[in-house]
């Protein structure tokens, strides 16, 4: 399956922003985009350069391909360009419904940033990953943040649905209020 020529643009455009001191790698990495060769895009994570690694971080994480799984499953787990990039990654796992990957978007809702917490409980939930009950069923119980315990409840009914095959929706939490809250001045 060919890559959309869209998708290496985007790719150009966030590298550069970026800030790549390599010029040569926002180029690597898109023709390796291109090829679909993502240990290639993988090997830059090694870099010293963090402008070249976050740019390679941002490649794995929008690939939509089975054959990059591997290498998002351990962008997981990979702090160092911010908290997005990993929420990407869960996300095209999740999308792909690659099931190894999900004790590593489990061990999520375990993470000292509640925006990671969050998103990985709306990702299970989603997915409909009955397996993940406990720790969403811990989550909503024990979540310090008011929004993460909403977001392990939501998905939790969200799970309560998949498994009794019903059709009401389940309320989400109101972000407006979150973002309303956190705009305050201390």
């Amino acid at each position: 399956m060919a890559m959309r020529p869209t998708v290496v643009t985007y790719v150009l455009i966030l590298s550069s922003l970026l800030g790549c001191k390599d010029s040569g790698s926002p180029d690597r990495i898109a023709d390796a985009l291109i090829r679909q060769d993502y240990a290639s895009i993988a090997k830059q994570l090694d870099a010293t350069d963090l402008d070249v690694v976050c740019a390679s971080v941002n490649a794995l994480a929008w690939a939509r391909s089975a054959a990059a799984t591997p290498f998002q499953t351990k962008l997981l787990t990979d702090t160092r360009c911010g908290w997005k990039l990993r929420i990407e990654a869960a996300w095209r796992l999740a999308e792909l419904r690659d099931t190894e990957a999900l004790p590593e978007i489990q061990k999520m809702l375990d993470d000292p940033l509640p925006q990671v917490r969050w998103n990985s409980a709306f990702i299970l939930g989603s997915w409909g990953a009955v397996s993940a009950r406990p720790a969403l069923r811990f989550c909503a119980e024990s979540d310090e943040e008011p929004l993460g315990k909403q977001w392990c409840a939501w998905a939790l009914c969200e799970l309560e649905k998949v498994e009794n095959f019903a059709k009401s929706p389940c309320p989400r939490p109101n972000m407006r209020r979150y973002e309303t809250r956190k705009a305050r001045p201390k």
